[in-house]
């Protein structure tokens, strides 16, 4: 038997859901999961070979635009063409899209239909319920941990980040070790004020029912607007975690099911805002280790 060829045949990412969607009708999910794994590995490793030549800046908004009419010209994607179409003019005037304009996809598992915001009852195309449908959420932070996990998580990292600063001389903290990249400064001032963003939150949903959460763009802001020594940095980002970590450690079990409406990402619950910083910091870790290594 020769090889078989991994972009068609039997290997095809068609073939594999396929025989995926026809496994889960057998019930054999841990079976079916194998499958599905491999369409999104190999999707996703043409993307990373890819992403080198991907466009930036005035182009990258070029591609955006001609991508939103190839949607339109599709009977398949064009409930995604205008959501991008507005996005796109969103991220061109320098602002950032938020739920209400750029709502949740949904793709039908069974036959790739979608739908925007909200599932029909039932599937036009193919019947399957709606509840099955497949929601594309904004950032997969938001389900990484379990409210146990996530405190764990909060704990251990002020930890690593003073191990890794530590292996930093302080008159190299301040440091960019590349153009382009961060200084561990900077990484550390980051983490500050997403803690910050943290606190904020945590306090308004328990305080207050379904608050609004405004979207903050933490990565763009000035830290030159509020100087401080990279001491002055770790202690407020150590201080401001040991605080919330004492609340949530105290709050019953059902409060972390209440929720904040976040403009950019939509309804979220406690639980979901904080996987979200739990999962984001050791992201920052690698950069504040590669700072180190510099």
């Amino acid at each position: 038997m020769g090889e078989v060829d991994p972009s068609g045949g039997v290997a095809s990412s068609a073939n594999l859901l396929a025989l995926a969607a026809r496994v889960e009708a057998e019930g054999r999910y841990n079976v079916a999961k194998l499958l599905r794994a491999a369409v999104g590995a190999r999707a996703q490793r043409e993307a990373d070979d890819a992403l080198t030549g991907a466009p930036r800046g005035d182009a990258l908004l070029e591609a955006l635009a001609e991508v939103a009419d190839a949607f339109a010209a599709d009977p398949l994607l064009a409930p995604l063409s205008e959501p991008l179409r507005v996005g796109t003019r969103t991220f061109a005037a320098g602002a950032v899209p938020l739920i209400d304009a750029v709502p949740d996809p949904l793709v039908c598992r069974r036959c790739g239909h979608v739908a925007m915001a909200e599932a029909p009852e039932a599937c036009p195309r193919c019947g399957a319920d709606g509840i099955t449908f497949l929601v594309q959420r904004p950032v997969w932070w938001l389900e990484r941990y379990d409210p146990a996990a996530a405190l764990a998580q909060l704990e251990r990292t002020p930890a690593r980040v003073r191990a890794l600063l530590d292996r930093v001389p302080a008159a190299d903290r301040s440091r960019r070790p590349d153009p382009g990249t961060w200084s561990p400064h900077e990484v550390l001032a980051h983490l500050r004020d997403a803690q910050g963003v943290l606190e904020q939150r945590v306090a308004a949903i328990l305080e207050h029912d379904d608050p609004d959460l405004e979207a903050k763009m933490v990565w763009s802001w000035n830290q030159e607007a509020r100087p401080a020594t990279t001491q002055e940095v770790l202690d407020a980002y150590l201080a401001s975690r040991a605080r919330v970590l004492e609340r949530l450690r105290g709050v019953p079990a059902d409060a972390w099911w209440r929720t904040g409406h976040h403009r950019e990402f939509g309804r979220l619950t406690l639980t979901q805002q904080v996987s979200y910083f739990a999962a984001h910091e050791p992201t920052h870790l690698r950069q504040l280790a590669a700072a180190a290594r510099g």
